[in-house]
């Protein structure tokens, strides 16, 4: 029998997207690449873990009420509590009292189109400018947080700094383990592809780049592999549910892609 929906590439993206269609009732196929979900949020193995993309998930937004009303959370652990040592001027030393100062003096909401360094250099000195962009680094994963949109930069160092990262226990894995078993994932390889970067669209450099998720009335794409290492994993479940919402709306499914694909899963309802 035809799935409802293609899913390419099983990610959080991907397998988020799979739970809300197979919680429409669709009969659902995923396709991955790797031998395993998860895309950037495998963990390396023990015996000390490592996460291979996202480290710390926000228990303030609406991803973790998500995964709430689905019994989904995996368990988690806040930062040490005497995590207050930062790298200063070349030292390690406490958070500079003066960098905490100016960080609060900045106002609570920034302009989209304008760059966060620019933003920034606005309201402090070039010296204060680059501390807090050296922050920002802690949470949105880019060598260069100045040059990304002032208002989802400005958004993620308040949520950081007002205490809702968590870290998942055992890592990312944990959680991709829950979302792929509330997915019913069964494994069924069928092929393999190389030499084969599967991008939708032509590489992207800044948050401008994110791709359109509605495509045509059977193709959405969540994020594509182009796009996907300049976000966070909030921005992508986003758009997974979109993609599925407007493939809804078209009164049929069909495709929804979220990174470059080679082997093939069923991924039934529950």
């Amino acid at each position: 029998m035809d799935p409802d929906l293609t899913i390419v590439g099983a990610g959080l993206t991907g397998l988020t997207a799979a739970i809300e269609a197979a919680e429409r009732g669709w009969g659902v196929v995923v396709t991955e690449a790797h031998s395993r979900p998860g895309g950037r949020a495998r963990s390396l193995a023990g015996p000390y873990r490592a996460n291979a993309g996202p480290h710390a998930i926000y228990v303030d937004g609406p991803w973790w009420t998500w995964l709430e009303s689905r019994g989904l959370t995996p368990p988690i652990v806040e930062a040490p509590p005497h995590s207050g040592i930062v790298r200063a001027g070349g030292r390690l030393g406490p958070w500079p009292a003066e960098l905490g100062k100016a960080i609060a003096a900045l106002p609570a909401r920034a302009p989209t189109e304008e760059t966060f360094r620019a933003w920034l250099l606005r309201h402090t000195d070039a010296k204060t400018a680059e501390a807090i962009i050296g922050v920002a680094f802690i949470f949105t994963f880019d060598h260069d947080p100045g040059r990304l949109s002032a208002a989802f930069t400005r958004q993620g160092l308040h949520r950081a700094l007002a205490g809702g990262a968590r870290y998942v226990t055992g890592g990312w894995s944990t959680l991709v383990d829950l979302l792929a078993e509330r997915a019913a994932v069964q494994w069924q390889q069928s092929a393999l592809r190389a030499h084969c970067t599967g991008a939708i669209d032509p590489p992207g450099t800044t948050w401008h780049d994110r791709p359109a998720v509605n495509r045509n009335g059977t193709l959405s794409v969540a994020t594509d592999q182009s796009a996907a290492p300049g976000l966070l994993a909030e921005v992508g479940i986003a758009a997974a549910q979109l993609a599925v919402q407007r493939l809804a709306e078209t009164g049929k499914a069909g495709k929804a892609t979220s990174e470059p694909a080679a082997r093939q899963r069923p991924a039934l309802p529950r």
